[in-house]
């Protein structure tokens, strides 16, 4: 299934109450806490995500971001607030590498070099038995 977790938490609902009970797949497109918190019904349910669970996760940028939602005063931390916060993290990296105005070919140039070597990075994205497989993360209910 694609979809936000409304209309995707609906559907899944509407189905059991027809009987219909299949196990279900979802991308990232779907929170997976948000999911499966509107769920009504026991569900077979995996969801892909893109960034780890950070209350789950024990690397640098995990540590960082739940260390720096404290600060912020965000109690209740969770992979959608994860993602935007690598977003900002990496691409402020990048961009403090170029000349300004930011031109679009130094901006891609120094985004692939942190992703290729900030080892960081890495350990959340890239599959460390083989370098041109990403790291996809499951959540199931």
């Amino acid at each position: 299934l694609v979809g936000t977790y409304k209309p995707l938490s609906e559907f899944i609902n509407n189905a059991y109450e027809q009987q219909f009970t299949p196990e279900y797949t979802s991308v990232s497109f779907a929170s997976s806490s948000d999911l499966f918190a509107r769920l009504k019904y026991p569900s077979e349910v995996m969801v892909t995500e893109v960034v780890p669970n950070p209350h789950k996760c024990s690397a640098y940028w995990c540590r960082e971001f739940l260390q720096d939602m404290a600060l912020a005063n965000i109690n209740k931390p969770n992979r959608i607030h994860f993602e935007g916060y690598l977003n900002a993290m990496v691409f402020t990296a990048a961009a403090q590498h170029c000349p300004q105005p930011l031109q679009h070919n130094c901006l891609m140039q120094r985004l692939n070099i942190i992703f290729s070597e900030d080892k960081q990075i890495n350990a959340l994205f890239i599959n460390k038995t083989d370098k041109n497989k990403h790291i996809v993360y499951r959540s199931v209910l």
